[in-house]
């Protein structure tokens, strides 16, 4: 199964092993359009399509294509949507983790939010692929912009940051200091 995310149309297409649309769903054209980060993401372990766009987030069921969770991520506090990631706890447990502009958010495969991790950043997060000794999340924040960044390890279980560690860009000067020197 492949998404393609058609933005055109404004709609996300979910197509068969034989490259067939299986199902096709409309969604909010404004928000495709103006968004600067969109992603369609296939989460198999909570059985749904996802397609994060400006304020929202949309959960699709993969048989049918009928909804299953919207998030308007703007209006909970977390600002805008920005990536999606995934994380297998030491248990087995599965999360589609999602990032925005400020926050991290757990959700579980029975699409209830486990956790939201709120301020982890102030202009991005990226990373969230996989946990690192079993119930570590490491994602990679923008703290100061613009070059400010860290690597912050989340506890996958509850959203506690567990530690954080600057990964400045290259000739980063900033109210952190100045970052690695430039070879």
């Amino acid at each position: 199964m492949e998404l393609e995310l058609d933005l055109e149309s404004a709609r996300l297409v979910l197509l068969g092993e034989d490259g067939e649309d299986r199902w096709s769903v409309r969604l909010e054209a404004s928000a495709l359009r103006d968004a600067c980060f969109r992603e369609a993401f296939l989460w198999r372990p909570g059985g749904v399509a996802c397609v994060g766009a400006g304020e929202h987030v949309w959960l699709f069921d993969l048989a049918s294509g009928a909804p299953r969770l919207h998030l308007d991520v703007h209006r909970s506090g977390s600002s805008f949507f920005g990536h999606f990631g995934h994380a297998t706890l030491g248990d087995g447990t599965e999360l589609l983790i999602v990032l925005t502009c400020t926050d991290v958010i757990a959700i579980d495969a029975s699409l209830s939010i486990r956790w939201t991790a709120r301020d982890v950043a102030v202009d991005g997060i990226t990373g969230a692929d996989g946990c690192r000794d079993g119930d570590r999340l490491v994602v990679h924040a923008e703290r100061d912009p613009p070059g400010g960044w860290f690597e912050v390890t989340l506890d996958a279980r509850t959203g506690g940051e567990l530690a954080s560690t600057p990964s400045f860009s290259p000739g980063y000067v900033g109210r952190y200091g100045a970052g690695p020197a430039e070879t």
